[in-house]
């Protein structure tokens, strides 16, 4: 983002909305590390254990191995699945959509 004032109202808006989920889907993209999905990946999910969460990784994803072990040690349920419709078919299960 060009604008920093884009950037911190982009940045204010997923957090007061992660904060307050009551369940979360990640999605690791490849072509980039990723630093901001870390980041949630760490205090939104691996931290709050009590809420649901949906990890999918893209196959081509550089940092794959260190989120499957950190996810592992921290969110064993979490089952990580490795494309969007994947992913999407999780939570419409759990959602019973």
């Amino acid at each position: 983002m060009n604008n920093p004032n884009e950037a911190l109202n982009q940045i204010e808006w997923e957090y007061e909305h992660l904060k307050t989920a009551d369940m979360i889907a990640v999605w690791f993209s490849k072509g980039s590390i990723n630093p901001i999905v870390l980041y949630e990946l760490g205090i939104w999910i691996n931290a709050r254990p009590e809420i649901p969460a949906f990890l999918g990784i893209d196959p081509g994803y550089e940092r794959t191995r260190d989120v499957q072990i950190q996810t592992q040690l921290a969110r064993p349920d979490i089952h990580i699945v490795g494309s969007v419709s994947e992913l999407a078919e999780q939570v419409k299960m759990y959602l019973q959509v």
